[in-house]
């Protein structure tokens, strides 16, 4: 019994040795935390921070970041941040607003790090995935974008302009639009750009939704070649099919005119279309969501079933227009006459040289009406003597450098508005007021349609409209007056390029000008 039990402590002592000496083995979920830091890290390398609060992504050596529209819009110039700090000025390519998809390409870029384009339609459900962005602008604070993880919670999904989308309930919040969603093997599969959200609370509900790789990777030639401009989605015009809300019914064609794409290519009334470039079709809204998600005028294989036979036809597909008001982004000097009646009114005594002030061209005896909106009294001046500059000077910080601030004045009877350039170093405003006896009577001699302001970097400005312009024609419609601008401007799509007849320094010319997109802030998050 003593020689069992002393065998049996021998055997104790060399397993516990044997557990001591050898080397720790890397358990399993060690290897999955290591491998997910290094997927991170490495994409952390090619996020871009765009703006103060959106997000981006690095596609290229070159210098191509991926953003969403909502994010970028059609401004020509961005500034631009990586996670290690380094600014960067980069240049909207092309811009896709249904799609929520810009192209922007940094200034003088090589060999920056990036992310590659994975393969969208190879996702599968429940799949882990990685999101990055900037939620509630928390990298500000610290320079670091922001990680989260989740899972594909579903693919192919038709969530407002997103036909086509990647649902994942990674969190997202406002932020995060533009950056990457990314796999465990480190490829960009979706930009995030919407989430659902409940009682108008815009934050993360576990249900997010990303454009998948695979459209981007479509529309990539079109927005390269946009020059700044918009791109169109693919449609079928001239078709009908049942309601897209009434998901019992099959994607039977209902009617085809004889010029429709569909009808040129073969396909019938009755016709039940099965699938589209090889992807099955189930319902109306996965049809609708599949054609959308291509360029316009791409060539689409169409499978159809027609009396139990399968048949093939291949369609081009019509361009979906861009939906929402166009715009010229310009703005007009007031017009309307009307009488002024105060007991005293400011007027400069003295204008000191190389200010803002003499800059915009302030003269002695011009008399101060308002600056930036706010009126300029003679009774606010008494009360506080420096309080003009004290106004300019809440302007003039550095982060304001190139800003535009209108300044109303009277001269010789006629009231006008003068534009003064917010410059980095400017302190003072440059301006000696008195007080001056009352006027009665001012009348504007502005033009309704004479431009005070366009727009910098917009299509507008990239189109040739200057200060100063008036605008007398839109394709050839005569303009009398803003109403008349508005009713013919009303006529025209975003992206449509028109003809605009202007009256500039005494000469007539016309310019070829994109019409921008007029925009909200309900897109995104």
């Amino acid at each position: 019994m003593v020689k069992f039990a002393m065998l049996v402590l021998s055997l104790f002592v060399i397993t516990c040795y044997a557990q001591d000496t050898s080397p720790q083995q890397p358990q399993p979920q060690q290897k999955q935390h290591s491998q997910l830091q290094k997927v991170i890290n490495k994409a952390l390398q090619s996020y871009v921070f765009v703006d103060a609060s959106g997000s981006g992504v690095v596609i290229s050596e070159d210098g191509y970041v991926i953003t969403n529209d909502h994010v970028a819009g059609d401004a020509a110039t961005w500034r631009i941040r990586t996670a290690d700090g380094t600014m960067h000025y980069a240049d909207l390519v092309g811009t896709d607003p249904y799609g929520d998809i810009s192209l922007l390409k940094i200034r003088d870029a090589k060999g920056l790090p990036f992310i590659e384009l994975g393969d969208s339609d190879i996702l599968k459900t429940g799949q882990q995935v990685i999101a990055i962005g900037n939620p509630f602008g928390m990298g500000n604070l610290d320079e670091k974008p922001t990680v989260t993880v989740g899972i594909i919670s579903a693919l192919h999904r038709f969530h407002f302009n997103y036909t086509d989308a990647i649902m994942t309930d990674a969190p997202l919040n406002p932020g995060n639009s533009g950056g990457p969603l990314i796999t465990m093997d480190g490829k960009l599969v979706g930009i995030n750009g919407q989430i659902d959200n409940r009682f108008q609370i815009r934050v993360s509900s576990g249900i997010g939704y990303a454009v998948s790789s695979n459209q981007i990777r479509a529309f990539l030639p079109h927005l390269k070649a946009a020059k700044g401009g918009f791109v169109y989605h693919g449609h079928l015009t001239g078709v009908r099919f049942p309601r897209i809300s009434d998901e019992e019914k099959k994607p039977f064609v209902l009617h085809a005119t004889r010029t429709s794409g569909l009808y040129v290519a073969g396909i019938r009334k009755g016709d039940l279309i099965t699938h589209i470039n090889d992807k099955p079709i189930k319902t109306v809204s996965r049809l609708i969501g599949l054609v959308r998600s291509y360029p316009s005028y791409t060539s689409l294989k169409f499978t159809v079933l027609r009396k139990e036979e399968q048949k093939t036809y291949r369609a081009m597909l019509d361009v979906y227009r861009i939906r929402g008001r166009a715009q010229l982004e310009v703005t007009f000097y007031p017009s309307q006459v009307f009488a002024r009646k105060q007991a005293k009114t400011l007027l400069v005594a003295n204008v000191q040289p190389d200010t803002p002030a003499a800059k915009a061209g302030v003269l002695a005896d011009d008399i101060i009406v308002s600056f930036a909106g706010k009126q300029i009294t003679p009774r606010l001046i008494q009360r506080f003597p420096n309080y003009l500059n004290v106004l300019f000077s809440l302007y003039a910080s550095p982060r304001n450098k190139g800003a535009l601030v209108e300044l109303t004045v009277i001269r010789d009877g006629v009231e006008k508005v003068l534009v003064i350039t917010i410059e980095e170093n400017s302190k003072a405003f440059g301006v000696e007021l008195k007080k001056t006896p009352s006027v009665t009577q001012i009348k504007k001699d502005n033009n309704e349609l004479k431009i005070l302001k366009v727009q910098e970097g917009m299509l507008a400005d990239r189109g040739g409209l200057k200060r100063g312009d008036v605008l007398l024609e839109i394709n050839k419609f005569k303009l009398r007056n803003k109403k008349s601008f508005y009713l013919v401007l009303n006529r025209y799509r975003p992206g449509e390029k028109v003809k605009i007849k202007v009256l500039r320094d005494g000469k007539t010319q016309t310019l070829d000008i994109t019409l921008g997109l007029q925009r909200n802030n309900g897109g995104g998050f």
